[in-house]
This record gives structure tokens, sequence and C-alpha cells, in this order.
């Protein structure tokens, strides 16, 4: 497990034409296993800790979030894949198209961009931005 630094950024584009922008710096660490990487970083909210694992492979992601929120986010590119999210307010259905994965190990950099449907309603055009470089680099 290497240490790194992580920077989080998030777009949502809703198809009502309205886009947020999140942007975060955290710890977290990163692991090779096989033919998979793996990304681990804790999230701070208002609601609690959020601990994140992005398991990443040559064609496919899987984002894990567990703490204040779960989650569970299968990315495959090109493919429509299922997940759900559980919150205070219940458990709902997500149907996640992924239209664009990338892994760059050479340069630290995960990418996705997905579209995404909670409960048979498409909310946005999510993309997913994920910058790390190992810390004593």
């Amino acid at each position: 497990m290497k240490p790194i630094q992580i920077q989080l950024t998030s777009v949502i584009r809703s198809f009502e034409g309205e886009t947020d922008k999140y942007e975060m710096w955290l710890e977290g660490q990163l692991t090779e296993k096989r033919d998979a990487h793996y990304i681990r970083y804790t999230e701070e909210q208002q609601g609690g800790s959020i601990k994140t694992i992005i398991k990443i492979t040559e064609d496919a992601a899987l984002i894990m979030r567990s703490g204040a929120v779960t989650m569970r986010l299968p990315l495959h590119r090109e493919v429509t894949q299922t997940g759900h999210y559980n919150s205070p307010a219940g458990e709902m259905p997500l149907d996640i198209h992924t239209k664009q994965l990338t892994h760059n190990k050479a340069v630290g950099e995960f990418s996705t961009q997905y579209e995404l449907a909670i409960s048979g309603q498409t909310v946005g055009l999510y993309t997913l931005t994920i910058n790390y470089t190992e810390v004593g680099q």
C-alpha cells in the first residue's frame, strides 16, 4: 500500500442544463493486486465519514462507498450496469451507462464519464477525475 495525495474533481451536468462542480484534496492509498489497482480514501462530510474504494481493471471499475452512505457503482465501458445507493432516506437502485473510462498509471490519473439513472429516472451526466501522486515522490 502506497500513500498518495488525491485531487478529486466531480462535475455533474443535469439534463436540465445545470452544472455542479466539486473539487477535493485528499490523502489516500494506492494498492496493486494482480490485474487491478485500488485507490482508497476517506471523505469527511457533514453526515459523517465516507470510506471509498475504487477497484480499477483494464476495462472496468467499481466504486464502493461505506459509512454515512453506502454505494456500489459498477462502471464498464459502453455497458449499462446496475448498482445501488443507500442513505438514511432508504435504498435506491442505480443504472450506470459508462461513456468513458481511462486509467493512466504512468501519470496517476483515473477518469470516467457516465450517465446515471436513479429508480429509472435519468438524473445527469457525471464526470469524475482523480489525479494522484505518491507521497514522497
